[in-house]
């Protein structure tokens, strides 16, 4: 009972915190823009990010084939009754297949930015990943520190969901539990990036890039 808890306070945080902008895409379905089969295609549905990238029409019609194709590539997948292990593995593989798609739509120029707007997005959650961890060369330490931060992080957002009827709420509700979650990550993103050093703070602002406005949140059309 405790890992579907888990897994649904993460979802439910996705959803509020990052899922809002993936949302203005079209054909989502239940796994959309936020969920483990969203990720970067659900980034890429964003008209604004499709703008700042110059995507052609072509590369915007590729997108749903490729969220089509890593659906039925992980179709049945029994992700309540994984192992925290299993889990890891699970996202590490989803994540590969879903750097592939991008890459698959994207070319190189396009494919630069799209980095950088994935890592804005993320924020100091990314730092879990591990080929940002290795290109800002964190040390064993920090890694625990971070480990330990995101645990607290995942501890705080189960006491805020504790009871929450989330299907059920209204529309002011969900705005309200919404702005904690962005607050407790705000807070944890802080303290995230106190775990660095002074010249991996620098490497970090250098692979964010030029700083790119997210669309505000839009409610999905039924």
């Amino acid at each position: 009972m405790k890992k579907v808890t888990e897994i649904l306070c993460s979802a439910v945080a996705v959803m509020l915190i990052a899922g809002a902008a993936f949302g203005q895409g079209r054909g989502q379905g239940r796994f959309g823009g936020g969920g483990p089969f969203g990720g970067g295609l659900g980034l890429l549905r964003i008209e604004k990010v499709q703008q700042e990238l110059k995507m052609t029409q072509p590369q915007i019609e590729k997108i749903d084939a490729k969220q089509q194709e890593l659906r039925a590539a992980n179709q049945g997948v029994d992700f309540q009754n994984m192992s925290q292990e299993e889990r890891q593995k699970f996202f590490a593989k989803i994540q590969e297949a879903q750097s592939k798609a991008v890459a698959d739509i994207l070319d190189s120029t396009q494919i630069k930015r799209f980095h950088q707007l994935e890592l804005q997005q993320q924020g100091a959650g990314a730092f879990n990943r591990k080929e940002v961890a290795d290109q800002l060369k964190l040390t064993d330490e920090q890694k625990k520190k971070i480990q330990a931060i995101q645990q607290g992080l995942q501890s705080e957002r189960q006491g805020l969901m504790q009871g929450v009827d989330f299907q059920n709420m209204t529309p002011e509700e969900r705005q309200k539990l919404g702005a904690k979650m962005q607050e407790l990550q705000k807070t944890s993103n802080e303290k995230l990036e106190a775990v660095l050093t002074d010249d991996q703070k620098k490497a970090w602002k250098e692979m964010l890039g030029t700083k790119f406005d997210f669309p505000p949140p839009q409610r999905r059309q039924p």
